[in-house]
């Protein structure tokens, strides 16, 4: 997969220059489809088939000495070459622990990762890898009813004043959750998981599926979803505080945080 991943990626960059057109690259609506929607395609259906056999060792028993840890690790670094959900390069951030991480370049990706940034009072880490997102499922604690503080980032730029933010989760059984975000000292936005597109499956979306047959069971909403946050002046240091509220449903703690990643922007 990686080779075909590499391949796709090749093509993408440099397929107009080669001589081919850009709605080859791009797909036109129509009768063509791009290289970008294909390999999209292709990396989901990877997943659904990783899914598939991860699923299996975990009934079956896994490898020892961390094997399993390492393969679901790498499985997970392929969707972030999905051009039509992750349009700059990506990096991994490896500071952690709650200690403010470094973005140095615009047009870039930063993802540090989640459970480094978890709120520990409120939050759970299940110690599942998902193989989707090379990250851990981070969730609310049982029975948390009011808006709480889940997730709390501290991170550095050039002079900046504009970043996206992309928030990738999933939500269970009919429930609904509002999340909260404000940055410190500026501008604040929520949103309703009622409002994800189900454009990316995570690791538990997949098992569930599975479980059903191959159909995503009905009450689950899932997917990537993306805001832009614009200061009035540019800053080099930023806090980013994040809150989550059960609304309506039967289970307080059916939604899982598997993905929240920073692009600086200008």
């Amino acid at each position: 997969m990686a080779h075909y991943v590499t391949s796709q990626l090749e093509c993408i960059a440099n397929g107009v220059e080669w001589g081919f057109p850009q709605s080859y690259i791009e797909g036109n609506g129509g009768s063509v489809v791009g290289v970008k929607t294909k390999l999209h395609e292709r990396i989901k259906r990877f997943h659904t088939d990783f899914g598939k056999g991860y699923k299996k060792a975990g009934i079956e028993g896994t490898p020892g000495n961390g094997t399993m840890i390492g393969i679901v690790s790498a499985a997970g670094l392929i969707n972030f070459s999905d051009k039509r959900l992750y349009e700059y390069p990506v990096e991994i951030v490896k500071d952690g622990y709650g200690k403010p991480f470094v973005m140095e370049e615009f047009q870039k990706t930063y993802v540090p990762y989640t459970h480094f940034y978890r709120n520990t009072d409120k939050t759970v880490d299940d110690n599942i890898l998902d193989h989707v997102t090379h990250q851990y499922q981070i969730r609310p604690l049982y029975n948390q009813y009011q808006s709480e503080i889940v997730f709390n980032y501290k991170f550095t730029t050039p002079s900046c004043k504009k970043f996206k933010i992309d928030f990738h989760l999933a939500s269970f059984y009919a429930n609904e959750y509002e999340i909260y975000y404000k940055v410190l000292n500026g501008f604040a936005n929520r949103f309703s998981t009622n409002s994800l597109s189900n454009n990316c499956p995570t690791r538990e979306v997949i098992r569930q599926s599975l479980d059903a047959g191959g159909q995503v069971p009905s009450g689950t909403k899932y997917g990537i979803i993306s805001f832009v946050y614009g200061s009035t002046k540019p800053q080099t240091s930023w806090e980013l505080e994040i809150r989550c509220h059960y609304i309506a449903g039967a289970q307080t703690d059916a939604i899982y945080f598997q993905n929240i990643n920073f692009t600086l922007l200008e």
